[in-house]
């Protein structure tokens, strides 16, 4: 896997995750727990956009070579 595509999955995880917490903000009654989840959220929400900006950086540091499929060697 190339590391693009692993800072893609990053980002995606990233995302994924904040809206859990922002589920889980809505569901609860506790006054806390929805600032604590939401800034949480926000936090990855922040992190997942920094990342996906580097994606474009990555890629043009980390060349992907493509190979056809029958110049690989199988054992």
């Amino acid at each position: 896997m190339t590391a693009s595509k692993k800072v893609q999955q990053a980002v995606l995880s990233l995302r994924a995750n904040s809206r859990t917490l922002q589920s889980f903000a809505m569901e609860t009654d506790d006054q806390q727990a929805q600032q604590m989840c939401n800034d949480f959220s926000r936090q990855l929400n922040q992190m997942a956009s920094r990342l996906s900006d580097q994606i474009k950086v990555i890629e043009s540091q980390h060349p992907v070579i493509d190979v056809p499929d029958h110049e690989y060697t199988y054992w």
